[in-house]
């Protein structure tokens, strides 16, 4: 199931809260194989990218890391969609 993630700013380990993911922990999982969707971000109109996102390491041990399929869109910094399947 798809569950829409809105965005309210911060990147702060802390600040999760708002229901978007780190950036800097989701920028790492952008590849060439990325999957460039049809649709565009309803934020900017630039395309929206579906990638596999996995949490850091840390995350793991800690028990809190997630992975699993992410819609974002990289030019203004939008998690439009995050389809958890991995959670420790």
């Amino acid at each position: 199931m798809f569950e829409l993630i809105m965005s309210s700013g911060g990147n702060d380990e802390d600040d999760i809260d708002d229901g978007e993911l780190p950036w800097e922990d989701v920028e790492p999982c952008r590849n060439d194989q990325n999957t460039v969707l049809a649709t565009t971000c309803p934020n900017c109109g630039n395309k929206v990218e579906r990638f596999y996102f996995k949490s850091p390491d840390w995350t793991w041990d800690r028990l809190c890391g997630q992975a699993g399929w992410m819609e974002a869109c990289f030019k203004c910094k939008k998690q439009l969609k995050f389809d958890m399947d991995i959670m420790s």
